[in-house]
């Protein structure tokens, strides 16, 4: 190894990396995004049909150390002069780790930051032990995680909205 510092190596290693795997895992990254995207603006609708509240789709730029800067799809909500975004923080994160049964998360494969009201809710893509991928909620007053799901995600709305 001699005198090369961690952070040379590490620069060296980005150089091997293999292209067509960084690009087919930053695809899935942002399907992952439109899809969770597409599901919770259906699970808005089913209960607002009236477009009280206000769903507006943009993109977002984020730089990652494996992908460089790159584009990604946000999710604005907006509802009586308040708003909250669903905002992509990365695709390589440390996430949820804890075995807690048979489908419980293993690695975080990206999170989403639920934002509004000076508040923040986390949302994290996850990989589970029969490799599945999955979104889970973080509950972040007693550190434990529920899969994410229509009532979930109206609760954490709900509650960055009051």
């Amino acid at each position: 190894m001699g005198n090369t510092s961690f952070k040379e190596w590490l620069i060296e290693q980005k150089r091997h990396a293999n292209p067509r795997q960084v690009a087919v895992k930053k695809k899935e990254w942002i399907d992952a995004l439109e899809k969770l995207f597409a599901e919770i603006t259906a699970w808005i609708r089913e209960d607002d049909s009236d477009g009280i509240v206000r769903i507006t789709k943009e993109t977002t730029k984020i730089d990652e150390e494996e992908f460089g800067t790159y584009s990604a799809p946000l999710l604005r909500f907006d509802l009586n002069n308040r708003t909250v975004a669903a905002i992509p923080i990365a695709r390589n994160v440390l996430g949820p780790a804890a075995e807690i049964g048979p489908l419980a998360p293993i690695r975080g494969e990206g999170r989403v930051d639920l934002k509004g009201g000076g508040e923040k809710i986390q949302l994290y893509l996850v990989r589970d032990s029969q490799d599945q991928r999955r979104w889970v909620i973080a509950n972040q007053d007693r550190l434990t995680f529920r899969d994410l799901d229509k009532t979930a995600f109206e609760e954490s709305l709900q509650s960055l909205f009051s």
